[in-house]
């Protein structure tokens, strides 16, 4: 049972940071979402306005401009640029906008139901090598924990599938895909549908 929650919590940290990617300067685009982090040790996360010849403009969520100097950027981060047919950015605010959470519950109510029923199974195992006065404590505990733990992790994956969509939406807005954007969608559903798998096979 240690195993099984050990594994889950480094799928935890795994999933909260897999959209996270590091970019130089001069890799940033404007529409870019970063997060950008000064040798000074200030740390700025907005929208990419400019790219300057020695800085980079980033506006703020309150709509405020700052000017980060190339030689006291210590780190760019965020998520990796979406971009159309036109290979223009989709600003992570456009696809907020339209993102919905149909996918993100209905995974995550069936997450938890199907991660019950196992977490339920594990827990009554485990109350074979403890102690009988802690046994209720043991199963209710367990298995209410792996029941959360399997609606976050599956809502998770719900979650990126609403996101695709929007950016789907959002594309075709704009212009149909080219031929490798259509396979490059296709490839990312079959991985996500690998990934549920997994999961279901590591919760059970």
């Amino acid at each position: 049972m240690a195993r099984l929650w050990a594994a889950s919590i480094g799928m935890l940290l795994l999933l909260g940071c897999a959209h996270q990617s590091a970019f130089r300067v001069d890799e940033v685009s404007e529409g870019q979402s970063v997060a950008v982090r000064m040798t000074s040790g200030d740390r700025v996360e907005g929208t990419v306005a400019r790219v300057e010849t020695d800085a980079v403009v980033v506006t703020d969520e309150a709509g405020k401009n700052w000017r980060a100097r190339r030689d006291a950027i210590d780190s760019i981060t965020g998520p990796k640029p979406v971009r159309d047919s036109r290979g223009r950015i989709i600003s992570e605010k456009e696809i907020a906008s339209r993102r919905g959470s149909k996918n993100k519950w209905t995974f995550a109510i069936s997450g938890g139901l199907l991660s019950m029923g196992s977490a339920f199974f594990v827990s009554s195992m485990a109350t074979r090598v403890g102690d009988e006065n802690n046994r209720d404590a043991i199963v209710i505990g367990g298995t209410a924990g792996g029941t959360v733990l399997g609606a976050f992790l599956f809502s998770r994956i719900g979650a990126r599938k609403d996101r695709q969509n929007a950016i789907d939406v959002l594309r075709a807005e704009r212009g149909s895909g080219t031929r490798d954007e259509i396979l490059e969608e296709r490839e990312k559903t079959e991985s996500l549908q690998q990934q549920i798998e997994e999961l279901k096979k590591q919760i059970q």
